[in-house]
């Protein structure tokens, strides 16, 4: 099981690849530069979620072991979010 801790604008990964960055959800288009950042368009109107300024820790993963740990920390925001409204 992935190990992140969310803070209200903050994701940390705990484990191997570990990374610090920030998110924020909502009304918002995907970046111009991609680069250090993840866009998920979300399924409706104001659910979509950037998480940007992605700092890694450790050595950066390629690009299908980035997606994916993106794919789980976008899961764990949206849950982290779920519990809170």
């Amino acid at each position: 099981m992935e190990k992140f801790t969310i803070l209200p604008n903050g994701i940390n990964h705990n484990q191997s690849p570990a990374f610090v960055a920030k998110w924020f959800a909502g009304d918002i288009k995907a970046p111009e530069d991609s680069l250090n950042s993840f866009y998920h368009e979300g399924s409706g109107q104001d659910d979509q979620i950037l998480i940007y300024s992605i700092e890694w820790q450790d050595e950066p993963p390629n690009q299908e072991e980035f997606n994916s740990l993106m794919d789980k920390a976008i899961t764990a925001i949206d849950s982290w979010i779920a519990e809170r409204f």
